[in-house]
């Protein structure tokens, strides 16, 4: 059967399209690798209308022809298996259930596709549909004929795999910056519901809608259970052997091939937005133990905990919670008994990760040989077996582990004496000033120490409402130690029996007077003798401050109390050792010395409960935001920005380089550049079309001067050398991570607030060095990229250049913490401003009436019409004089904005 139409209207294309889709379910004339040469064709002829259509079809096509595929595969397997077996040799049932499938297989597809199931399409072909391959030409077909929201839908669902190609990244954003074209016309022609589903669970989760989210996290797995048994059975097609192999390596060969592709299933589907997932799986059941939790229902509560752990056996976190659950709920071990369809998935890979296993390190074959016969599998993100299994295994060794957590072990046992470590890195430098400000209010005690612990920075954060943030860091930090400290000493599970904040005075010799008898410990008491503990309790300090003039430091001491060992203390120094270990502390002679204290136990019965109750204090802090929702819509910010002039803004205020010649700041000054720096957030994060959020890893203010130095002589010179935000650039191009240079950081951005310079050009560079790209300092202009891009900016040779520097991670827990410690002590101070400026006007409102009212009271009564005309008039003036203040303030804001506007136009 023919079908054929005249392309007369877009509308009419894609009817005539699908027709011809359904019009050959019987004939393959037109099947999809048929479909997909005649496309080529188009598209090398220029003939774009043809193009369109044949790739469309193709990848219609392709879809069909695979849904009736597995169709037949899952049908024909299912209904063999399930069948009565014969009682003869294992070997030969097996193989007779091949062969019945193998019939079935054949009539099914007969049934379901004609003449053309006779002549399936090649290897290669099939690659390319699933490599989406069709879809980066019917990008730009559809860019021909002028349809561009369609063509930035193929181009997006082309890039999702091959997110490192340029020209793709490069037609996005061409599509972007066309007019018509929105953020939502970028979508994934090929997701699946698995990832809708999910989001709306998270949706739900993080609204505290728990029934809802346990609908669709249940909704999710089912989908995601069904496409990945469709997903195995799509790799059980046609396989090329090399040579003539012997029945047995024939049949090894082909299905170790199979066994590979549908191992890379999980992976496939493990994808939200643009990103793989790792655990995708198992964080349902973690979502789904809370929310059947918080609705009362126990048995799938712990149900959901057993099935976690038996996808992450070493995770703390929900180990704890199954203690929590056999401790309050009444439960027992036989409760926990995972999902059965989680536990046969689990137990299905767990053979197929053996087996493969087994194939890299023992099989004659190549492993090599095997993955390339599946590389059209997926092309995304490939973590290795290892990260997929258990991305963080506390099995790993130590110092790998601690490369992991960031931090950097700089002494241990060999240093410090037996079982004990000093590791750099745990804190950041304002994270430690965060947690610090807990104790501030404190009042020190007798010996010159202060402390606070959790129940007491509870009731201070309920009685003010404030270090909200500042607390979860805190808890975040506390577990961090659970998990780090029982990694190293491989324990389980260790409890919190005690954890606090302790500062110490820096007046040495006062404090020596104070401890003459007795000897000082890091939890701010003062012990004469030491009392035994067990080995099985731990004690991790943190330190809040840098003690440098050579006191402070704490020392170890053998049996004999003579000091054999000795550290100083350090902003995000980590320091663990067992609590049976005799310890001191020296005297600070000058500096404040302040630390996070814990100690942990292995006994449950000794765990602080405080260390759950921070938790629920928090959930029902959320839950109290989460009654008064705020939804932002990014789109719509981004249009405010710029109907509302805030472009100009950015032009006549923004670029003003204050603290040049300012030696105060304004508050106003710092909002703008907060408000300012926002606003560049969210135009990386809406551009990019990213599908997690931008964190602000950390912002500056950065200004440039050039040399007195003739300008002729340095056209060559840098002021930033050729590098990459995250990485090591290396002799040979590549560009490798190490923690200490913020691999964290994923993207970066520079606003430029001036442009009256010579010089100073950003410049994107090749791996060799040279320049690739090169964009001027604009006032106004803002450039962002990968941190991963190589870049540099050329020497200053006149004036000053001034730009605001941001870089971006999406991990939430490096999130620019003194941003928000900024806004909060901004609000305070506009909230106490605003309180003085109504007692200010109350004063003077009082000082003019009781003004009027003294003048009134000489007046005689007969003279009450004139005096009272004038009483009007007093009031008038009254009320004028009260106006007249009002815009006199007015006025010292743009006063001050005036002087500012000078500045820019001196400079």
């Amino acid at each position: 059967m023919a079908c054929i139409f005249e392309y007369t209207t877009i509308f009419i294309l894609f009817i005539v399209c699908f027709t011809l889709v359904k019009c050959q379910r019987d004939g393959p004339e037109f099947t999809y690798d048929i479909l997909y040469e005649r496309g080529v064709k188009a598209y090398e002829d220029g003939s774009w209308y043809a193009c369109a259509s044949h790739f469309y079809r193709s990848i219609q096509d392709y879809q069909f022809y695979m849904e009736d595929v597995t169709h037949c595969r899952l049908t024909c397997k299912k209904g063999v298996i399930s069948a009565e077996a014969v009682d003869i040799d294992f070997e030969l049932n097996y193989y007779w259930k091949i062969v019945k499938i193998s019939d079935c297989l054949q009539r099914c597809n007969r049934e379901k596709l004609g003449k053309r199931a006779e002549t399936p399409a090649s290897h290669l072909v099939n690659e390319k549909f699933e490599d989406r391959v069709p879809y980066d030409y019917l990008q730009f077909c559809l860019f021909k004929l002028e349809m561009y929201k369609e063509a930035a839908a193929s181009a997006y669902t082309y890039f999702i795999t091959h997110q490192d190609h340029q020209r793709i990244i490069d037609s996005m954003k061409y599509y972007r910056g066309l007019e018509g074209v929105t953020d939502e016309d970028f979508k994934d022609l090929e997701r699946n519901d698995i990832q809708d589903t999910y989001a709306s669970g998270l949706n739900a989760y993080h609204a505290s809608d728990w029934t809802s989210a346990i609908e669709n996290f249940e909704e999710s797995l089912r989908l995601y259970f069904e496409e990945e048994e469709k997903c195995r059975a799509a790799c059980e097609g046609p396989y090329s052997h090399k040579g003539h192999p012997d029945f047995t390596n024939a049949v090894a060969d082909h299905f170790l091939v199979v066994l590979f592709c549908q191992y890379k299933c999980e992976e496939k589907l493990s994808v939200f937005g643009k990103e793989f997932q790792p655990n995708f799986v198992s964080e349902h059941y973690n979502y789904l133990q809370y929310s059947y939790f918080k609705v009362n229902d126990m048995d799938k509560a712990v149900r959901a905990v057993a099935t976690f752990i038996l996808f992450q056996p070493n995770n703390e976190t929900m180990l704890k919670n199954k203690a929590y659950y056999k401790r309050n709920s009444g439960v027992h071990q036989r409760h926990f008994i995972p999902f059965e369809e989680a536990k046969q998935y689990y137990e299905r890979r767990k053979i197929v990760s053996d087996i493969i296993d087994y194939v890299k390190t023992k099989h004659a074959l190549s492993p090599d040989k095997l993955v390339d016969e599946t590389s059209n599998a997926w092309r995304g993100t490939k973590p290795s077996l290892k990260e997929i299994n258990n991305p963080h295994s506390i099995y790993q060794p130590f110092m790998e582990y601690s490369k992991d957590f960031g931090v950097t072990i700089f002494a241990e046992s060999a240093e410090l004496g037996s079982s004990r470590l000093a590791a750099d890195g745990f804190l950041h430098d304002d994270h430690c000033r965060i947690i610090s400000d807990f104790i501030r209010k404190r009042k020190p005690g007798s010996t010159g120490v202060r402390q606070i612990t959790i129940p007491e920075i509870m009731q201070d954060i309920a009685k003010e409402n404030e270090n909200v943030i500042s607390l979860r860091l805190l808890t975040e930090r506390i577990e961090s130690f659970q998990q780090y400290i029982s990694a190293y000493y491989n324990s389980a599970v260790l409890f919190v029996k005690q954890a606090k904040i302790v500062c110490r005075e820096g007046d040495g010799e006062w404090e020596k007077k104070q401890h003459e008898d007795c000897i000082p410990q890091e939890d701010g008491s003062c012990i004469k003798t030491f009392s035994h503990l067990s080995d099985q309790e731990y004690i991790g300090v943190v330190y809040l401050t840098n003690v440098t003039d050579g006191t402070g430091e704490l020392y170890f001491m053998d049996k004999d109390k003579q000091i054999k060992s000795s550290l100083a203390p350090k902003c995000g120094r980590l320091v663990i050792f067992k609590a049976s270990q005799q310890h001191g502390v020296n005297p600070s002679s000058v500096n404040e010395r302040c630390s996070l204290y814990v100690h942990l136990t292995s006994n449950v019965n000794d765990e602080d409960k405080s260390q759950r109750q921070v938790k629920e204090f928090l959930n029902k802090m959320d839950e109290g935001r989460a009654k008064q929702p705020s939804e932002v819509n990014n789109t719509e910010i981004l249009q405010q920005f710029y109907d509302q002039g805030n472009i100009k803004i950015l032009r006549s205020i923004g670029c003003i380089t204050f603290m040049v010649k300012e030696k105060m700041i304004s508050m106003n000054d710092v909002l703008l550049a907060l408000d300012i720096s926002e606003m560049s957030r969210h135009l990386v994060e809406k551009f990019l079309n990213l599908s997690h959020p931008l964190y602000f890893d950390f912002t500056h203010l950065v200004c440039r001067t050039a040399k007195e130095e003739a300008a002729e002589n340095r056209s060559n010179d840098l002021s930033h050398p050729v590098h990459a935000d995250n990485c090591v650039l290396q002799p040979d191009g590549t560009c490798i991570m190490e923690l200490h240079l913020y691999p964290q950081r994923r993207y970066s951005a520079i606003l430029y607030l001036n442009e009256d310079i010579e010089g100073g050009d950003f410049f994107f560079a090749y791996p060799n060095k040279t320049v690739q790209v090169s964009v001027k300092p604009k006032c106004g202009r803002l450039v962002a990229f990968n941190a991963g891009d190589f870049h540099g900016v050329k020497a200053v040779l006149k004036g000053q250049r001034c730009a605001l520097a941001m870089w971006y991670t999406m991990d939430s827990s490096y999130n620019e913490i003194s941003r928000k410690y900024a806004r909060r002590v901004f609000s305070k101070m506009e909230a106490e401003g605003k309180k003085r400026t109504i007692r200010e006007k109350n004063n003077v409102q009082n000082a003019v009436k009781n003004k009027v009212q003294n003048k009134n009271a000489g007046i005689q009564k007969s003279q009450s019409s004139s005096k009272s005309a004038s009483k009007e008039s007093k009031d008038v003036g009254a009320e004028h004089t009260d106006n007249e203040s009002d815009v006199s303030t007015g006025n010292k804001i743009n006063s001050l904005m005036e002087v500012k506007s000078t500045d820019k136009e001196e400079l």
